[in-house]
């Protein structure tokens, strides 16, 4: 559990946040402001290559070798996938 007051801002802004981003994906999907199911799920499957990325700016995360490995497989598989539809 958090041990601080800062900490559990933290938590909170985190929770938030999230909810936020699953509720505007869910609303983008279902109201006139369609993407569509497979450009829905390219930004999905963005998420932890992103959230990965930015613990190496925000919390100082060394990437290992195969972590780099891994991220350039994924972004490129997403990048194929896009431009082959």
């Amino acid at each position: 559990m958090p041990q601080s007051g800062l900490a559990w801002s933290g938590l909170i802004a985190l929770s938030l946040a999230t909810t936020a981003a699953i509720l505007f994906v869910f609303l983008r999907i279902s109201f006139h402001l369609r993407i569509g199911a497979f450009r829905t799920a390219v930004i999905m499957h963005l998420e932890p290559l992103t959230a990965t990325i930015l613990t190496g700016f925000v919390l100082g995360e060394v990437f290992t070798p195969m972590q780099a490995v891994g991220m350039v497989v994924m972004l490129s598989g997403l990048i194929a996938f896009q431009l082959w539809r």
